[in-house]
């Protein structure tokens, strides 16, 4: 195991890999993500592909802010279920 560079030895508990919820809506002219438990992360493009790779690299962003500030990373609580009615 090759040790870790200068200035990146945070806590493995926050680097830990997560599943978040993501919630994606259709609009007129463009998609929207968001991400309910890191409130403030969402992204908005033309396509849905798009959409979901600009919300992924969103997520990471958003979390290494709160690595920077020295705040906790939430813990995933949001569940995506589909609902027939």
């Amino acid at each position: 195991m090759e040790p870790e560079p200068k200035g990146q030895t945070e806590d493995r508990a926050d680097s830990a890999v997560r599943e978040f919820a993501v919630v994606i809506s259709k609009g007129a002219f463009t998609y929207r993500a968001v991400v309910p438990d890191l409130p403030g992360c969402a992204a908005v493009c033309r396509t849905r592909v798009e959409v979901e790779a600009v919300i992924r690299q969103a997520i990471a962003g958003h979390i290494r802010g709160l690595q920077r500030q020295g705040l906790a990373v939430p813990e995933p609580r949001s569940h995506v279920v589909l609902v027939e009615a």
